[in-house]
């Protein structure tokens, strides 16, 4: 199962908003006071230990009736293996030819297709009475074939019911049955069934299934005990390891599950204690370093002294305590310790994150990094964290925001769905900046934010077109996206406005060479080009074909299992080919008899998927020749 979104309704400030987690990591932005820390509180509520409070109901406006209503709704997409486990279930309390249950305006289907419409699972906190319960949504169009029985209310559920075939089973075990199935004698025991009889046991099929797999909900905020102390006690420490969960933290992130048992074998061997301590700073220092790397040379230490443990944080010259390092320092490295090296020790997945300005404190170059560290846990946990920084402002993925605004003391939020630069300077406004100060001269911009990613993760491989790039990117070359090739001419408008160039990069299918064809602009200082004429190649390609098959198949094998579908052969190897990628993946979906809209909706996904936690091992080397075509291009620009 896979959280889609939440709705919140009448919760605080809100009337209504929805939170979509298509990307798994979104940003709230806005000034403050208006309502993003409500967004967060209400999400918080799908851990059962948060209480509804009375004071979470909305409260009406002057000209409103009086709010009675309101709940957060959590919707989840179900998987191909959550649906088939529940099929397993709810055929066992069934007598009957089932492939003919019920019937739609297209025809009779099975209970099997019957439970495929079942694919969103909702999860419902209802805000004035604090109950919570779970709900699909429903198609009142269906109806239940002639034939079909359900138990009857008031009969003990132990009544012995008996089957033509000469089976006996309880009356609680069997709630279905078609009556050419039962014993005349049993049929008295059931009623005929009803749409709303058949939906109900399904449900609690898929309750069985998917209610204990619920994401765990972590509202985290730092404190100052999350801090590692300058000295912990031994025999403390190993009594309860969660009486120190940064330590505890650290010697999980060294592999050692049981820090007490690891305690007593190392002080079993001369110097096996400090050994120990050593390697789980020095293995917790790399994991800061690697993930901040503005921070420098700084290491953790870890020392014995007596019956303590001394901690310290080292620089070049000296070793300090936690507590005489900056506030920022201090958050990020808290941060780093006991939720990001949970997520690389796989403690911490499938788990809703949501953090109030988690920047604060951190200059901006370490809020870039804290950024990246958000994406990077989004890949197997849902992430939540809001801001009033420019600098958490993802410019890669401009929907990966939501601007929440205030108006009559009632809480908006808006997605923001293209990316153009009106639309960055939207975001940046929410802020109170504009964007278009730090526009370079010169601009490469790409169709899609998917192009502009795939150029940036491959800017860091090694060769001489990567290196000149880099240069050029220091000093005077920028980069932005559309939202798509329509959308090219105008931002080229708004970057002419501005008196700065532009290079642009595109696909090369026939969308691409006719907005190309008609495309207008000053030749001097305005340029288009193709993938097939950057790579001096013929052919029809976009940033999917650049990467490894490898990758590609992988991601739409997890997009199509997690969204309920399963994989039917042939699969599709996305092999190079003159047909590209995505037209395979078109026409593999297509050959599952999915409706358009849904076909898209999984390209999407899938797409998203690849790139959203694209990793230089994933680019196709071929993708070097479309870095020296921009590069040659550029010398000459």
């Amino acid at each position: 199962m896979e959280l889609n979104r939440i709705q919140i309704e009448n919760f605080r400030s809100i009337e209504f908003a929805e939170v979509p987690f298509e990307p798994r990591c979104r940003v709230l932005l806005g000034k403050n006071e208006v309502g993003k820390s409500n967004i967060l509180a209400a999400c918080a509520l799908l851990d059962e230990a948060t209480q509804v409070e009375s004071s979470d109901l909305r409260e009406a406006r002057d000209e409103e009736d009086p709010v009675k209503e309101g709940s957060v709704n959590f919707i989840f997409r179900l998987s191909a293996e959550d649906l088939g486990k529940a099929k397993e279930k709810i055929k066992a309390r069934v007598a009957g030819n089932i492939k003919g249950i019920v019937q739609t305006d297209a025809g009779t289907i099975s209970l099997d297709s019957f439970v495929d419409e079942f694919r969103e699972w909702i999860y419902i906190v209802d805000l004035p009475s604090g109950d919570r319960r779970t709900a699909f949504w429903t198609d009142d169009k269906t109806i239940v074939s002639d034939g079909w029985l359900y138990r009857k209310p008031g009969v003990s559920g132990a009544t012995e019911i008996k089957l033509r075939n000469g089976i006996a089973r309880s009356l609680e075990s069997l709630p279905i049955a078609h009556k050419d199935a039962l014993d005349p004698e049993s049929l008295a025991h059931y009623v005929k069934a009803s749409l709303g009889n058949i939906r109900a046991q399904i449900k609690i099929a898929i309750d069985e299934i998917v209610k204990p797999k619920l994401p765990k909900c972590v509202l985290w905020s730092y404190s100052e005990k999350n801090l590692l102390p300058q000295a912990i006690d031994i025999e403390a420490f190993k009594s309860d390891p969660r009486s120190c969960e940064p330590l505890r933290a650290m010697f999980l992130l060294a592999g050692e599950d049981d820090p007490a048992e690891a305690i007593n074998n190392a002080q079993g061997r001369p110097n096996g204690f400090k050994n120990l301590l050593t390697r789980v700073a020095r293995l917790t220092s790399e994991h800061v370093r690697k993930k901040w790397k503005e921070v420098g040379g700084v290491d953790i230490v870890l020392a014995p002294n007596g019956n303590q443990i001394d901690a310290a944080v080292k620089d070049r010259y000296n070793e300090y305590s936690f507590a005489r390092r900056s506030d920022g320092f201090k958050r990020f490295v808290s941060f780093l310790i006991l939720v990001s090296a949970r997520s690389a020790t796989s403690d911490l997945s499938e788990t809703l994150f949501l953090q109030d300005e988690p920047d604060l404190g951190l200059h901006p170059s370490g809020v870039k990094s804290l950024l990246a560290e958000f994406v990077s846990l989004s890949s197997s946990n849902y992430i939540l964290v809001t801001t009033h920084s420019i600098f958490m402002v993802d410019k890669d993925r401009i929907d990966r925001h939501l601007v929440v605004t205030k108006k009559e003391e009632t809480s908006r939020v808006a997605e923001v769905e293209r990316s153009t630069l009106l639309d960055e300077e939207v975001l940046f406004n929410a802020l109170g900046y504009s964007i278009f100060e730090l526009i370079k001269p010169t601009n490469i911009l790409f169709e899609g934010w998917r192009d502009k990613k795939l150029f940036s993760v491959s800017m860091d491989k090694r060769g001489e077109a990567g290196k000149y790039l880099r240069e050029r990117f220091k000093k005077d070359v920028g980069s932005t996206h559309a939202m798509g090739v329509k959308e090219i001419s105008k931002m080229v408008g708004y970057l002419e406005a501005m008196e700065r160039r532009s290079m642009v990069v595109t696909d090369s299918d026939q969308v691409a060479r006719e907005r190309q064809s008609a495309f207008s602009a000053d030749p001097a200082r305005h340029l288009w080009f193709r993938y097939d004429e950057l790579i001096g190649q013929e052919g029809v390609y976009t940033a999917e074909d650049f990467i490894v098959p490898k990758r590609l198949g992988a991601a739409f094998r997890e997009v199509l299992t997690t969204n309920g579908y399963s994989l039917q052969a042939p699969y599709p190897l996305f092999e190079p080919s003159q047909d590209g990628v995505v037209d395979a993946a078109k026409n593999y979906l297509a050959d599952m008899g999915l409706k358009p809209e849904v076909q898209k909706d999984l390209l999407n996904r899938w797409k998203s998927k690849i790139f959203d936690s694209l990793e230089s091992s994933h680019v196709a080397d071929s993708y070097l020749r479309v870095m020296q075509g921009v590069a040659d291009k550029l010398r000459q620009f």
